[in-house]
């Protein structure tokens, strides 16, 4: 049974008609505050906008949902178009607003206003994923991807103080890997698949290493006309 309810819609109505055509690439939620991606195209030519919306978190049946600000070239220091921003490569909460442009860009949310405060360089990485801890943490976990596509590495930035705490390198079996990262309170919890099996890590600031969850998730093929890395998590 679908227990979903729609209790309001957001227009683009900022990109049209100026523009011909309006992708939308990624939504991020945090505490009142909803942010939208979308890129704007005028025949070949496309402009990403970075929207922030303010709406009621605490009370969903309120459809007051109104937007207050709009990060694009025009108003920050960003790129015309940014072709790789997705669900995986922003991320925001109450303090701090975190884009893919170029290198990993970090606002600061101060009110209408948004400051970048900090970038961070991949280098010769590929960005696999970012998250924020939730409300007003500072701490950023960044996982790149080698270029052979066999390793993830996964970093712990503290924003305010701008370094490095913590870094943890997985093996892969191979691209494609489902890999999973996510903030719950303190807590970082991780999940990839390694080779027929699919494994959970943890950690927590005051920890100086990864706790290894115990139980490891078998994985199946799902069909043997399917390619043999075709697996399903059994879950």
């Amino acid at each position: 049974m679908n227990t979903l309810t729609k209790i309001a819609e957001v227009e683009n109505s900022c990109c049209v008609p100026t523009y011909g055509r309006v992708l939308n690439t990624g939504i991020a939620l945090s505490q009142n505050t909803m942010i939208i991606c979308i890129n704007c195209f005028v025949g070949i030519d496309a402009k990403t906008k970075i929207q922030i919306w303010s709406l009621n978190t605490h009370d969903p049946q309120d459809d007051n949902i109104v937007k207050i600000y709009t990060i694009s070239n025009s108003t920050s220091t960003i790129s015309k178009h940014l072709p790789f921003l997705s669900n995986d490569t922003m991320c925001v909460n109450n303090e701090f607003l975190v884009i893919y442009d170029v290198n990993i860009k970090v606002f600061k949310r101060e009110l209408l206003q948004y400051s970048i405060v900090m970038e961070i360089d991949i280098g010769n990485y590929i960005l696999k994923d970012i998250t924020l801890q939730s409300e007003k943490g500072d701490h950023l976990a960044v996982a790149v991807l080698n270029l052979n596509y066999d390793k993830i590495i996964v970093k712990v930035c503290n924003i305010i103080q701008r370094e490095w705490i913590f870094q943890k390198q997985l093996h892969l079996s191979g691209c494609p890997s489902t890999f999973y990262m996510k903030w719950f309170g303190y807590h970082l919890i991780i999940g990839y698949q390694h080779n027929d099996e699919f494994h959970f890590f943890s950690w927590q600031p005051e920890l100086s290493r990864f706790i290894s969850s115990t139980y490891q998730v078998p994985l199946v093929r799902q069909s043997p006309r399917r390619h043999p890395k075709d697996m399903t998590c059994l879950l």
